[in-house]
């Protein structure tokens, strides 16, 4: 987005279109305009929410531009087709000890080839 602002100017490349090519664009690029891309009954729905009281928001006047602008980089709940995958920050289902074990294991191996 910040690339095509320089090319074309903000009042073209608003966070508002960005969004768009970000959802109803690549449903569309991937041929799937029917099932993604929008929130709307028989859907997928993959959703996030984000808490916009963190300070980087601060002084923002427009929610979608804070965002896609501030930094948005960890999401409060993330639903994926309809199942929680993230609540209050944290990964349901997921091991992290053995996640980072396996890591761990990955990297000495990576190290000794």
């Amino acid at each position: 987005m910040y690339l095509q602002r320089l090319k074309y100017g903000a009042e073209v490349i608003t966070p508002e279109r960005a969004l768009t090519w970000a959802t109803q664009g690549s449903a569309q690029l991937l041929g799937r305009e029917k099932h993604l891309g929008q929130i709307a009954p028989d859907f997928q729905a993959d959703l996030a929410f984000y808490n916009l009281d963190d300070v980087r928001f601060s002084g923002i006047h427009d929610p979608i531009a804070g965002l896609l602008m501030c930094g948005a980089d960890r999401a409060e709940h993330v639903m994926v087709n309809g199942q929680w995958v993230v609540k209050d920050r944290e990964i349901l289902n997921l091991d992290l000890e053995a996640v980072q074990a396996a890591h761990r294991q990955a990297a000495k191996a990576l190290l000794a080839a």
